[in-house]
């Protein structure tokens, strides 16, 4: 399970991947609401083999707007989390 900086997220669960309105920039402007797409910067593969059991596996994905970098709403961080046994991975 790769933990990277920069290219294109490698989701843990390719079936349930994030809706488009979470991907973008909800930074407020003079001009109102960025809206723009953000960018991928990160992702941190993190395991809880000691928590719930539907969170053994576990990646952190931070996304930010490059145009609104440190605004309120220019950064994003979303999770995504399997248990042990999954319909993608062995046990």
């Amino acid at each position: 399970f790769p933990s990277k900086v920069g290219g294109r997220p490698a989701w843990l669960d390719p079936k349930n991947l994030p809706a488009a309105h979470q991907l973008r920039c909800g930074a407020e402007g003079s001009e109102g609401k960025c809206d723009r797409l953000l960018s991928f910067l990160l992702q941190i593969y993190a395991p809880v083999p000691d928590g719930p059991e539907h969170a053994f596996h576990r990646s952190i994905f931070i996304f930010f707007c490059p145009e609104c970098c440190g605004k309120d709403g220019s950064i994003r961080a979303l999770r995504c989390q399997l248990p042990r046994e999954n319909q993608f991975y062995s046990f």
